[in-house]
C-alpha cells in the first residue's frame, strides 16, 4: 500500500540486510505524510506486529477508510467499481512491476504508446 501511494517500497532505499533490520526494529515503516487519519489508522492496524492485535482480513474490510472507498460507494450505487482510469492505471502498474522485475541490468523499460505495450530498450 506505501509503495502505491509512494511510488517507492518501504525501506527501498536500503540494502536488504539494513531493510530486515529496520522491518524487525521499527514499529511500522515511514507512512506518507499527506494520507487522511482514517487512511493512516487502516495501515497502522495493519502494520501490528503482534497478530493477536491485528485485525483479521474480514475486519479490516469493515474499517471506515474500506467503507468509506469510492469504490465501495460505487458498488452501493450500482456503478462500476473503479473508474476505467483508475483500473487502467492500476493494471499498467502491476504489468510495469512485472516486467521490470525480469530485466537485466543493462535493460530498462519503456511504454510504446503508439502499440500500448511496453518495450524492452537497452542501457
Amino acid at each position: 500500500m506505501i509503495e502505491l501511494l509512494t511510488g517507492k517500497p518501504p525501506y527501498g532505499e536500503y540494502i536488504q540486510m539494513h531493510a530486515f533490520f529496520r522491518i524487525i526494529q521499527d514499529d511500522h515503516p515511514t507512512l506518507p505524510e499527506n494520507i487522511s487519519e482514517p487512511l493512516k489508522n487502516f495501515l497502522l492496524l495493519c502494520f501490528n506486529k503482534n497478530p493477536n492485535k491485528r485485525p483479521s482480513a474480514q475486519e479490516l474490510l469493515n474499517h471506515p477508510w474500506i467503507k468509506n472507498s469510492k469504490r465501495n460507494n460505487a458498488k452501493e450505487k450500482g456503478l462500476s467499481s473503479m473508474s476505467v482510469g483508475g483500473e487502467k492505471a492500476l493494471k499498467e502498474l502491476h504489468k510495469k512491476e512485472f516486467y521490470s522485475n525480469s530485466l537485466k541490468s543493462n535493460e530498462k523499460i519503456k511504454l510504446d504508446d503508439e502499440n500500448n505495450k511496453y518495450v524492452v530498450l537497452l542501457k
